[in-house]
């Protein structure tokens, strides 16, 4: 969508996609999704960056690390330490700017 230079439809259709996700795994049990909907939030993240709202981008790295901070605990470090670094850096980069 960016391509094209519609950010706020990107941001939109990323909205929805968490949405979905957060009903799936909050509300119908699918704790298998977690991690979808961990990425779901760093690429809604990525669309508030490119409309120039870090703030916003900040918060969904936290619901992102948390989320992946616990999936860690849950299925050990190897299996998540690749995107929980991803998100670290995602955040650590926002907070840098």
């Amino acid at each position: 969508m960016t391509v094209l230079g519609d950010k706020r439809a990107t941001v939109a259709l990323h909205e929805r996609v968490v949405a979905l996700y957060e009903r799936l795994v909050d509300r119908e049990g699918r704790r298998e999704l977690a991690g979808d909907l961990a990425k779901a939030y760093l690429n809604k993240a990525i669309a508030e960056i490119a409309l120039g709202d870090n703030r916003a981008a900040v918060a969904l790295c936290d619901q992102s690390i948390r989320i992946l901070e616990r999936l860690a605990e849950q299925e050990g470090w190897r299996e998540r330490a690749d995107a929980l670094a991803k998100a670290c850096m995602n955040k650590a980069l926002l907070l840098r700017a």
